[in-house]
């Protein structure tokens, strides 16, 4: 959905921080499950590759939402549920939809989320959320990582069954041959 490719340059990211005042780099905490640990060190070593000290603070969800809820967590890695629903204002509701555990005070950034789910013109929706996908990115609000896609592949002889209460999550129990 974002109009630009964000890049990788790390000499510049040093530049940056020079110029934001950070020539020598500063103390970040990620917060992340125990079972996202390994990505979450593979980030940290690249922020110290750039003068960030970066640490991983493994946590449970429940301490997670408490630190949120109550703005003390630096930047956190967590798993996003998107299940099977192709809808990008999932990503807004999920992550900035709650206004109890909301980490960022953007009202341009939050009016685009509200505007992309209060419109059913397919076309508008595309345009407003590739403009709030871009604020994510100007911003870095978040930084999108995929550990764990989920594919499904249909052919003509597989049928698909869906499970009562699962609606919008297909399981591999669903799919049988014809």
């Amino acid at each position: 959905v974002c109009s630009s490719d964000l890049g990788f340059n790390r000499d510049e990211a040093k530049k940056l921080l020079a110029e934001a005042g950070y020539a020598n780099g500063f103390k970040l905490e990620i917060t992340t499950v125990p079972q996202y640990r390994p990505w979450a060190e593979a980030i940290a070593g690249e922020l110290r590759k750039v003068s960030i000290e970066a640490t991983v603070n493994p946590q449970t969800d429940v301490v997670i939402r408490k630190l949120r809820s109550t703005g003390k967590i630096q930047m956190a890695m967590e798993n996003m549920p998107v299940l099977a629903i192709p809808d990008a204002h999932l990503t807004y509701q999920i992550n900035f939809g709650n206004r109890s555990e909301l980490y960022i005070k953007d009202d341009q950034f939050l009016k685009l989320g509200e505007d992309g789910l209060s419109t059913r013109d397919p076309a508008l929706r595309d345009r407003i959320y590739a403009q709030m996908f871009d604020r994510i990115n100007d911003q870095m609000y978040l930084l999108p990582l995929t550990a764990i896609p989920s594919t499904y592949l249909h052919t003509a002889e597989v049928v698909y069954r869906q499970t009562p209460g699962f609606k919008f999550t297909p399981r591999i129990t669903d799919f049988h041959w014809k």
